[in-house]
């Protein structure tokens, strides 16, 4: 900028321009101008800069504390859920009947493998359970006793001795008499 200004003065004194210093010295001013109103700028820039972190720090945090409670939220409502489904279904030494024809698994290990089978679609590995007498067939309306109950799974024997795991909606109570 300083060349630009000695350079203005030269031409303008070679000009035979008399007023060579007032033009350098406008010159200067302009500069001097130019430059402070870059500064302001650059310091409103940082100031909108941080306040724009802030908000964004803000707005995380907003969305993080609103993220728990909709967690917690749905966590109670599936407690509530489950006290609902205990108190409302049938529970350990009561006698039930199977609802529909259905496998049993003979262990909880295999309960769950079957169970895995069952939302993949996996007829072939139900068949494996079936061959390897890891799964029983129980028939719809055959009368059982549970033994234990676990959530949603229930450990039942029928009256011929047979016994395995079953899902909890797949037996109704039986009448009392």
């Amino acid at each position: 900028m300083k060349r630009f200004l000695t350079s203005l003065l030269i031409v303008s004194a070679l000009a035979g321009c008399s007023e060579a210093e007032d033009v350098s010295q406008d010159g200067e001013e302009a500069v001097d101008t130019i430059e402070n109103e870059g500064e302001q700028a650059a310091e409103e820039i940082g100031d909108a800069l941080e306040e724009t972190e802030e908000a964004a720090e803000d707005f995380a945090n907003d969305i993080e504390q609103s993220t728990e409670e909709v967690i917690a939220g749905m966590d109670e409502e599936l407690q509530k859920a489950e006290e609902e489904i205990d108190a409302a279904l049938i529970g350990e030494g009561e006698s039930a009947v199977v609802t529909e024809d259905a496998y049993a698994a003979v262990t909880e290990e295999t309960y769950d493998e079957m169970f895995d089978y069952i939302e993949t679609n996996d007829y072939d590995g139900i068949e494996e359970m079936k061959t390897n007498n890891d799964v029983v067939l129980m028939k719809k309306g055959t009368e059982v006793m549970v033994m234990d109950r676990v959530s949603l799974r229930a450990h039942v024997e029928a009256s011929d001795g047979t016994t395995g795991y079953l899902p909890v909606k797949l037996l109704e109570p039986t009448a009392a008499e």
